[in-house]
């Protein structure tokens, strides 16, 4: 019987800020997670979180492991704007085109229609800056690229069994919506209407920013890295989504990171 090995890796770099209720949806994750977060203050420069490790009984026949590496940008202050109303959730029907564009906006989109935030657009420059960084197979926020402002989001997914038949729709699917939405809810549901503490941010960044209701434009890019370069026994998919304007600003969570409306929920 032949077996195989699982890595997940996730991270998140946006800039530094809550809505009330839980979430009726239901998950359950079942990894190893390994979190490296950088925060950054205002005047102050990054510091490095010390890394922690929660392991979890892997399948038979397969090891997972995610790690999730905090926002990495310069502090910007949160504009100062009145509660917006809330949102009619649309409906939006899966990419059936395979593009890894459509099925990125897709598996943004319908978690932000659950929490009353604006559907995103296309953003081809942070987008060539996202293929960039993901062109680089490093696993590290790569800010400023061609002189862009922008929140980061990053991941990686190999396996020992051929990892490229994951494809780059399905390695951008399974970033956005198993990793940065999903794996990330249960730590923010309890601050739902009210600013987060930032000592757990490491755990529900990748979420609030993908959620970020002022954050409309979008750019992502992924990369099959071989084998020695993002996992040193694996080829890896590696997922960069940039956003702008960057979410994740301080004081301003309660507005756009808005309560859940208990849609049924979507995964990769």
């Amino acid at each position: 019987m032949k077996s195989s090995v699982i890595a997940l890796i996730s991270g998140a770099a946006v800039a530094l800020a809550s809505p009330a209720v839980l979430n009726k949806r239901v998950y359950e994750v079942q990894w190893t997670t390994v979190y490296t977060t950088a925060t950054v203050t205002a005047g102050q420069e990054p510091t490095q979180a010390p890394v922690v490790e929660a392991p979890v009984a892997p399948p038979p026949e397969a090891v997972v492991v995610t790690v999730t590496k905090g926002p990495s940008v310069e502090p910007i202050a949160a504009p100062t704007t009145k509660e917006d109303a809330p949102i009619a959730a649309p409906t939006y029907a899966p990419p059936t085109g395979g593009s890894m564009e459509d099925t990125a906006l897709y598996h943004h989109n319908v978690h932000r229609s659950n929490h009353s935030a604006p559907a995103m657009s296309w953003n081809s420059d942070i987008a060539n800056a996202a293929q960039v960084a993901a062109d680089s197979c490093k696993f590290e926020h790569q800010m400023g690229i061609n002189g862009l402002k922008y929140g980061q989001n990053l991941a990686m997914w190999g396996t020992s069994a051929n990892a490229a038949a994951l494809g780059a729709d399905g390695a951008i699917a399974k970033a956005a919506s198993d990793m940065w939405y999903a794996g990330e809810f249960a730590s923010y549901a309890s601050y739902f209407g009210k600013e987060p503490s930032m000592s757990d941010f490491h755990s529900w960044g990748h979420l609030s920013q993908l959620l970020w209701a002022e954050s409309t434009g979008l750019g992502c890019a992924v990369k099959l890295c071989k084998k020695g370069t993002m996992y040193d026994t694996m080829d890896a998919w590696y997922m960069v989504c940039n956003y702008e304007p960057a979410g994740n600003m301080g004081g301003a969570y309660a507005k756009n990171v808005k309560a859940p409306l208990g849609q049924a929920p979507v995964s990769a």
